[in-house]
Order: C-alpha cells, then structure tokens, then sequence
C-alpha cells in the first residue's frame, strides 16, 4: 500500500526531492502557514524540515506540528520553537562542533559507534528530549581527532542531542538535514546511510534509495579519468566559473572560497585581496598562454602582474620601507616573506619563459626590503609590521640571527633570492639565500614547524632546487635529495604524502581556535592540498629542469596523477575544478579536522591551491620546452 507523506518546508531541497522521487509513497508539500489542525488525519507520514531562523510558526500551524509530533504516525521533525521544550530561538553555529554517533553497531549501514560526521556550517537548536530518548547524534566540543571520536566523557548530554528517537514513531532532528548534499555533509556515504534509515523510517517500504553525491571525483568515478591537460583546462575554468577573476585581472583575485558552508549550501566568499594570491594566479593563466597560444590567457596574466607590481607595494621609492609589499589591500601593514615570494617568483619565472624583464625591477626592489630585515642567519621574524619599523629597529634585524629556521615562513623567500640572482646576478643576493637554506638544513629535520612535518618537507623542494641551481655545488644537490627521500616515507598509495609530524611539534599541531593543521595523529589518512602537497607539482618539475634527473619526473607524474583523480567534478560552479584543503586518501573525498579557525578542510584558496597545483601540472607538459631556459 503506497504511503500518503507530507512535506512541511518552505523550500525545496535535497531531501524533499528525494522523497519526491520515490515510487512507494505519495508526497504532498505546503509551507508552514498551511497547515490546519485537521492534517493528520489526511496523511501517513510526516516530513517536518523547518529553520528556525527564518520559519516563524504562528499559533495555528504550532498546534498543528504539535498534534503531528502526538499523532503517533511516523515523523522526522527538525526542532523549532515551541517544540520539543524550545521556547525561543537560541540556534548556535556547528562550525567549530563535529557530530559523533552514539547509535549501536548494525543499526545503520556503515557507520559504527563514535564515527565522527561533519555538517559544515549548521545551526544546533538545543531542545529537551524525554528521558526515554535514543542519541543517534550527538554535538562535541573540541574535538580533537580525524574519524572517531576519543573523548574521555562518555555522557551524552541533552543539550548535546542531534538527531534521535523520541518515541517509536518521532524522529527529532536540531539541525538542518533539509540540504545535506549541497552542504556537503561528510563522509558522504555515512550521511547517505543516516538519509537512507529516516526514509526507511517513514515510507515504512525497502524500496532501494539511490543518492547522488553533489561533488566526485575520479577515485570514486573512473569514468572521470582524465589527462593532466583536461584537469589543468579544468582548474583554469574555475577561476571564471568561480568568480575569482577582478576584472579581468586588472584588480587583482579574490582570495577564493571559505571553509563555511551553511546548511542551504551557499559557501563564503573568501574575499581578500592578496599579493601571493595573485602572483600564483597570474602564473597559472601564463602557463596557460603558453600551453595553448591564448592571447586571454596572457592579457589575464598582465593585467595581473601590473595589478601586483603598481598596487601591492606600502610606499613608494625612497623611504626606509621602500619595497615592503603589502600582504593584502586590507593587511596593507604587515609584510610575510613567504607570500611576498610567491608574488615574485611567479614573476621571475614569467620573464624566464618569456625572455622579457617585464616588472623585474620590482621584484628585486621588494627582495631588497625583505634582504635589509633578515638577520645574520639568512633567517627573518615570521613578519614584519610597517607600524612597528623604523630605522633602528630594521638595524637590529639585520644585525642579529632571526633563529627562526622555517621552511613554510623563509625558504620561499631565499628561493626567490636565488632565482633572482641567477637571472640578475645580484651576489649579496646569492649569498643570503645560501646562508639561510643552510641554516634551515643545519638542523633539519627539527625545523621549526608550522603546520607538520610533511608541509616543512614539500616547502623545501623548490627552493632547494633553486639553491642548486645557484651554486651547482653538490652539497646542496644533496640537500635536496635528502629532503625528497624523506619526503617518500610520507607516500600514500594514491600517490599523495600524508600529514605526519614526528613529535607533534609545529606551531599549530592540536590547536584550536587558531590556525590549525588537520592533522590529528600521526597515520591519520588525510592530505593537505592547503599547506603541503600543492607545492609538489611545481617542486618537482622544477627540480627537474635543474637537474635534468628524470626521477623528478616520475615524481612529478606521481602527484599529477593523484591530483587529476582527486580533482572536485561539481554541478556547483564554486567548487568545480578545483581543490579543497583537506582529503581523506582512503574515503576519497574532502574530510579532516575543521578546528581552523579560517582555513578548514573545505577552503579553496584561489593561489596557495588551485593555481599553485594547476602551474606545476603546466610546467609538467611545457618540460620539453621549458627547458631551454635551464
């Protein structure tokens, strides 16, 4: 017998439209402001999906869920006020909680007890579930592990409850179930199996439920293989499909996306305007014009160099911050050497391939600022804040060792010392960039870390390279070969390296409520496309071009390939073609540690991520041209 069910929404969403698709039941919707007193006896089952914030309940359709919630007729509700005890509005962002199940092993298919389960950016309404509830779902605080949940408080508190049975024919709900496939709920097979019990529950028939997921990728779908020249091709349509373009490049690129997703589905605008950023996007597009012929291409690229190089410096010539590159338009203050670096080397690459000194001047003018604040190690400060620099002060920089040997904070920096100096000669320049890789190796592997041990590793590949290229000395050729060998101790079979930091010592190792790693244990299968592996591509195609070993090749072959599979295949403009932060190698989807406090798993940086891993996959198939200019 085909159920009568009735939807109360006043959207439509992913869950409405898959009860819509079913064959076993007749699905009725009305918004909340319909429903009368005599609903319950014209239906079977009750879907309830509303939002608290948005969906104020009059006194006529409150009475009308409370007599559903007492019909004793199968019914999920998601709480509002004036049921389930709530008596106003005090819904509370999930961002920084994780969902744990507390149901027993076998009730649902693949989930087990204390899985941990993310709902993004939701909103938790606390309610007062009946003593003789049952948790399916539970809300924690500060939790710090990957996939299971560690906490050494057993108790489920009530105001911890998520999702759970009231009674046997009420399901009640405190979040937004209503878009749990635009929002991106993770891991995505569990959700489907939690969907799969409440529609079970209601229909009360075992037709088989099919779920789409709202993104793939080609690990879970091999008809998505594709060639490195289609995932490039693929990143690059992102930036327009995206929005990440500023007019053309002419002001810049937006800095991408957050790792918010609010339950509707809508991710935040990440909407910074920053120098490295830029310079990596405007390498990506140049690679794309040499790839492809693309005059587009190459105007982008322009428009963004002369963006970078006119608009992105604090002062102009002359004073004693002359050169000190802002780190974005609104952090016009504060200068990372790091991201100063990867606005420069871009640029110097760019005259490289194109045989030009196009805006050349400027990038060594900003390397003579970051040279003239850089202690007597080659090391500097994390940063510099043009509010707290004066003359004595930048004397005391250069005049004493910085004792800060950083991989993710320096090395791109005396990289980019050495890039220029190939390409201008500039000895001091040369000289710095030596003595600061030298004291970094000098204790490596005991840098001092910032997210693991892995990024500090993937940090170092490019600017040891450039090192060698320097000074063709077969130390620091060694250097590097260390450095990739103990790399591969990281390798995962998907041919990604996961996070591993022996001792747990970087900066942001098990932190909350500040920049995080999301790495939570050493052996925790997750990558991280942010901060460690996106620097690979590039990396080893430029180790080759120097060394001309073709190891770096098969290196390069290596990642390439775990990033055409891992590449998102969306419907949703905002995340196809690109990469977001954190992936779990063994669910194959975007899964980790969201205690970050602005870059969690779900962020997509426009420069860090996409353009960074898109460029190397081009100089990967430029290698037999680009290596002319080695």
């Amino acid at each position: 017998m085909i159920k009568n069910l009735l939807i109360v929404s006043n959207l439509d969403n992913d869950f409405s439209r898959l009860l819509n698709s079913l064959k076993s039941i007749e699905v009725t919707a009305i918004a909340f402001n319909n429903l009368t007193d005599g609903i319950t006896d014209k239906y079977d089952a009750f879907a309830v999906l509303g939002n608290p914030t948005t969906d104020i309940l009059n006194r006529k359709s409150l009475d009308a869920l409370n007599l559903i919630i007492a019909s004793e007729k199968p019914t999920f509700i998601r709480v509002m006020s004036g049921i389930c005890g709530i008596t106003k509005n005090t819904s509370e962002s999930t961002r920084f909680k994780r969902l744990v199940y507390t149901g027993h092993d076998g009730l649902l298919t693949g989930i087990d007890k204390n899985d941990l389960l993310d709902d993004q950016d939701n909103l938790h309404t606390p309610a007062v579930p009946s003593d003789g509830s049952v948790p399916l779902l539970v809300y924690k605080d500060k939790v710090m592990s990957h996939d299971k949940y560690k906490g050494e408080n057993p108790v489920n508190l009530p105001s911890e409850y998520a999702l759970w049975l009231e009674s046997p024919s009420n399901i009640f709900c405190t979040f937004d179930i209503s878009n749990f496939t635009k929002a991106r709920f993770a891991p995505i097979a569990k959700w489907h199996s939690i969907i799969k019990y409440i529609i079970s529950f209601l229909s009360g028939s075992s037709e088989k439920i099919v779920i789409s997921p709202g993104y793939t990728n080609g690990f879970i779908d091999k008809t998505l293989s594709a060639s490195p020249l289609e995932c490039f091709n693929n990143a690059i349509s992102w930036f327009n499909a995206a929005d990440i373009l500023i007019e053309g490049g002419k002001q810049g690129v937006y800095e991408g996306y957050a790792t918010e997703i609010k339950s509707t589905g809508i991710q935040k605008k990440a909407m910074e305007i920053r120098n490295d950023c830029c310079g990596e996007t405007m390498l990506a597009y140049y690679m794309n014009h040499m790839l492809t012929g693309s005059k587009k291409a190459l105007e982008i690229s322009d428009n963004i160099s002369d963006f970078i190089f006119s608009t992105m410096y604090t002062n102009e010539p002359g004073g004693i911050l002359d050169g000190m590159m802002k780190w974005s338009l609104t952090a016009y203050n504060i200068c990372y050497q790091d991201d100063v670096a990867r606005s420069v080397i871009p640029q110097m690459m760019k005259c490289r391939y194109s045989g030009t000194t196009e805006h050349l001047d400027k990038c060594t003018r900003a390397l003579e600022f970051l040279y003239k604040t850089t202690g007597t190690d080659g090391l500097r400060v994390t940063r510099t804040d043009n509010n707290q620099l004066n003359a004595s002060e930048i004397e005391r920089l250069a005049s004493e060792p910085a004792e800060y040997p950083s991989a993710h904070y320096t090395a791109y920096y005396l990289g980019a010392l050495l890039l220029n100096y190939t390409m201008t000669e500039n000895e001091k320049f040369k000289d710095m960039g030596i003595r600061g890789l030298e004291s970094i190796m000098a204790v490596y592997p005991d840098t001092k870390r910032c997210q693991s041990e892995t990024q500090e590793l993937c940090r170092l590949v490019l600017p040891l390279s450039l090192l060698y290229e320097a000074t063709g000395l077969q130390k620091h050729k060694d250097m590097l070969y260390k450095v990739v060998s103990d790399l591969q101790e990281y390798r995962h079979k998907s041919g990604s390296y996961v996070e591993w930091d022996t001792g747990y010592s970087s900066r942001y190792s098990r932190t909350e409520g500040d920049e995080c790693s999301i790495l939570t244990e050493n052996g925790d299968p997750v990558t991280d496309l942010l901060y460690s592996i996106n620097w690979l591509p590039v990396g080893f195609i430029q180790a080759y071009l120097i060394t001309k070993d073709t190891m770096f090749i098969d290196l390069w072959k290596d990642i390439t390939d775990f990033m055409v599979k891992s590449q998102i295949h969306s419907q949703y403009a905002a995340i196809n073609g690109a990469w977001a932060r954190g992936f779990d190698v063994e669910l194959n989807e975007v899964f980790a540690l969201p205690n970050d406090v602005g870059w969690g798993p779900w962020c997509i940086e426009s420069g860090w991520t996409v353009a960074e891993i898109a460029a190397g996959i081009a100089m990967g198939l430029l290698k037999d041209t680009l290596i002319k200019f080695y």
